[in-house]
């Protein structure tokens, strides 16, 4: 029986062999899905260096979890899903270096290359400006959202950590935090 694919097809007997771990198999899927998971990918990212990270991830862990993909249909969707997520996690984790150096008064992501030293002395001292506004209203919000907001960007606790160490749900602290941040950007 015939399983249609995305460029051609393919019979359960090479996805069976994939499901048991057999290289060829691994191959095949690999040299079919590859570029087009790299392209869409790199679109999403942006950087074809970080995207082929992302597509090797992709494949190890649908590689890792082989056994419980039942169908062959579901393959390519599956890999695509997990490329997106993956993609996600990279943006956040990027997201939250960003905001633990905002919070720490640093700054990486100039180049001394395309900016004057005037335009990154005026850069960090209103950058300074900004942490002490931040910090200012952090102050004035209500204890339950301060602490929330404090061990969060100060002591870079994740939300299951703050959940855990303050025996809340955590969508209660992410509900805190949400409203907190909020209330601080009203102020800043």
């Amino acid at each position: 029986m015939l399983i249609w694919s995305r460029k051609n097809s393919w019979t359960t007997d090479v996805f069976e062999d994939f499901v048991q771990g057999k290289e060829t198999a691994f191959k095949y899927f690999h040299s079919l899905y590859y570029r087009h998971l790299l392209l869409t990918t790199c679109a999403s990212i942006g950087d074809m260096v970080e995207a082929e990270d992302v597509v090797t991830d992709a494949f190890v862990i649908v590689y890792k979890k082989r056994a419980s993909i039942k169908s062959p249909e579901h393959l390519d969707a599956y890999l695509s899903v997990v490329a997106r997520n993956l993609c996600i996690s990279r943006y956040k984790n990027r997201q939250r270096v960003r905001e633990v150096e905002l919070a720490l008064g640093r700054r990486t992501d100039y180049s001394w290359s395309d900016t004057s030293l005037i335009e990154l002395l005026e850069y960090e001292q209103w950058h300074g400006k900004m942490l002490d506004r931040i910090r200012l209203a952090s102050e004035r919000l209500p204890p339950r959202k301060k602490i929330v907001f404090q061990l969060y960007f100060y002591e870079q606790y994740d939300r299951r950590g703050i959940a855990a160490k303050l025996r809340l749900k955590e969508q209660s602290v992410r509900n805190l935090l949400n409203r907190a941040i909020d209330s601080i950007r009203r102020c800043v």
